[in-house]
């Protein structure tokens, strides 16, 4: 559903918001878009091209989350963007893949808006296909990922890859996991308000974990503990 997914990243902390105090996660954000790409070790970013890289990631770009250029780049890869992608990683691919990536959500949005209120319910085979695109973006893309991935990641995406493997019965959860998710969130949920008030957001410290938030990183811990990387 593609409108959702861009709806969605709008609402996400975007680029200009943690740059500076988040750097590591456009590191991963790199090293994500590596995997995808096929990019080898002797065709990496040097020092010199990763600074350029990401000064025009914060510069041009910043009003985008981390996830929504990853979205952009798997929408490059699946041919939705009339953008041409080789197995290496620049400001040039950059440029190109976002550019053609606003024109796509520009028109997504614009579709958005001009739907009807009362839509008739998805055939079988929009279903389908639906899955099908879900599966080659995000779940496979994941399974790839976390062959190296040495912690959990949390996200509103990554929670619907979640509950694809639950509801498919790859996934699991007794009560007492359950509960020991929901326990670990809390500390997720204290360093996230942490690193809001850090950001200059009015919070207060003792502000409870909404239910949303705590289904989000709870389902984010459980993938990763449960979900190791091979294929499904």
């Amino acid at each position: 559903m593609p409108a959702s997914l861009e709806l969605s990243y709008s609402k996400e902390l975007k680029i200009r918001d943690l740059a500076k105090k988040n750097a590591v996660l456009i590191l991963e954000a790199i090293n994500y878009l590596y995997v995808l790409l096929g990019v080898k070790e002797d065709n990496k970013l040097n020092q010199i091209e990763e600074g350029v890289f990401n000064g025009l990631l914060i510069s041009s770009f910043s009003n985008y989350s981390l996830n929504e250029i990853k979205h952009a780049f798997r929408l490059a890869l699946k041919g939705t963007l009339e953008v041409k992608l080789y197995s290496k990683l620049d400001a040039i691919t950059l440029s190109n893949v976002m550019k053609a990536y606003k024109k796509h959500k520009d028109n997504t949005l614009k579709q958005e808006l001009n739907k009807v209120k009362e839509l008739k319910p998805p055939t079988e085979l929009e279903k389908e296909t639906i899955e099908r695109d879900f599966v080659e973006s995000c779940v496979n893309v994941y399974l790839e990922e976390r062959k190296t991935l040495k912690s959990p990641k949390i996200s509103s995406e990554l929670y619907s890859v979640f509950m694809y493997f639950y509801r498919l019965g790859a996934i699991t959860l007794t009560d007492q996991e359950i509960e020991n998710y929901i326990s670990i969130a809390d500390g997720y949920w204290f360093e996230e308000i942490k690193e809001k008030k850090k950001n200059g957001e009015r919070i207060s410290i003792n502000t409870p974990m909404p239910a949303s938030r705590q289904k989000i990183i709870s389902g984010c811990l459980a993938l990763f503990d449960k979900i190791k990387g091979a294929s499904h």
